[in-house]
């Protein structure tokens, strides 16, 4: 997979089939297991990775009862890990996802939401206009370009460029600005 990823990075393989890939590469594992590495690295790699401003935010957003959704490539076992201490349950993330079978991880993929996949993938789900979406990277503008209001987050040069010719307000957290 480091091969792989190589590939990727070079600019070899879609942002789609690479993610698909990270998820499916977990195939005869059980999701429990899964779900205790998410965990560990989760607390290991991104133990100030979480903003408190966005925290709050969300915390804030409950309150009024608003829905909030976590959209991401990413593996959906580490997202959820994440997404734990939002207050984010499992059942309002959509990440990169496989078929879970007797409790062990399959190949078939469920979704990957990622660029066009991600307001596709709120589309299924939320039956609503969307109000307010936050994203980081160019992944993200297609989601962002969905809501009413969309919020570039410590975002990415190309993110960033993106926002300010759409408008989009551009928010760095507490130092993160460049």
């Amino acid at each position: 997979m480091r091969v792989r990823y190589d590939e990727y990075t070079a600019g070899k393989v879609s942002e789609d089939d690479m993610c698909g890939e990270m998820v499916t590469m977990h195939k005869g594992i059980s999701e429990a297991a899964m779900m205790q590495a998410a965990t560990e690295f989760m607390a290991r790699s991104f133990p100030a990775g979480v903003f408190p401003e966005m925290k709050e935010l969300v915390r804030r957003l409950h309150e009024r009862g608003c829905e909030v959704w976590a959209v991401s490539s990413s593996n959906e076992w580490v997202i959820r890990a994440g997404m734990e201490q939002f207050g984010i349950s499992e059942d309002r993330i959509l990440a990169a996802k496989v078929e879970v079978e007797h409790g062990l991880v399959t190949d078939r993929l469920v979704r990957v939401p990622s660029g066009p996949g991600k307001p596709q993938a709120l589309r299924e789900v939320v039956r609503k206009d969307i109000d307010a979406a936050f994203g980081n990277s160019r992944w993200d503008a297609d989601m962002l370009a969905l809501a009413k209001h969309g919020y570039a987050v410590n975002p990415t040069a190309e993110l960033e460029a993106a926002a300010r010719q759409r408008g989009w307000t551009i928010y760095f957290p507490d130092g993160t600005r460049p």
